[in-house]
């Protein structure tokens, strides 16, 4: 299932939730429907904060993260590759796939975060690459020839 299928069907769920809890709450009367709308935020949130100690659904733990790192060369975040690549320096020739090998697909989930990272090179961040990603240049992932 595509990730923008997947996307509409969780929203037009979330919309039909909703409105079926209009219509029960219409039909509960003001004093019944405040019950149970405290019983519902209560479940609702207990719900969210199991969910936030679980670290959420991302399979990998969460993303990747170098927040506040400093470095004197480069910082390069990679993740999710399934094919070749190549950061800085020449572009040595990959092997050929095993016959019927198929990549796997990118992770989902998590993300990649570089908030008030300072580099003295480059700053790269990849993700998900199915093959063939060369980030060239002098070695230092800047891409400067």
């Amino acid at each position: 299932m595509t990730e923008r299928r997947r996307r509409w069907l969780i929203g037009a769920g979330a919309a039909l939730v909703l409105a079926g809890l209009v219509v029960f709450f219409v039909f509960q009367g003001l004093d019944r429907a405040d019950k149970w709308a405290g019983v519902g935020s209560f479940l609702l949130g207990l719900g969210l904060a199991v969910y936030g100690l679980q670290g959420g659904n991302s399979p990998d733990g969460g993303g990747q993260s170098a927040d506040g790192a400093t470095a004197g060369g480069s910082i390069n975040q990679v993740r999710g590759v399934a094919g070749d690549l190549t950061i800085g320096g020449s572009r040595p020739v990959p092997p050929p796939p095993p016959a019927g090998a198929a990549p796997p697909p990118p992770p989902t989930g998590g993300g990649q975060s570089a908030r008030g990272a300072r580099a003295g090179g480059g700053l790269n961040q990849v993700d998900g690459v199915g093959g063939s990603a060369n980030i060239g240049g002098d070695g230092t992932g800047s891409g400067a020839p």
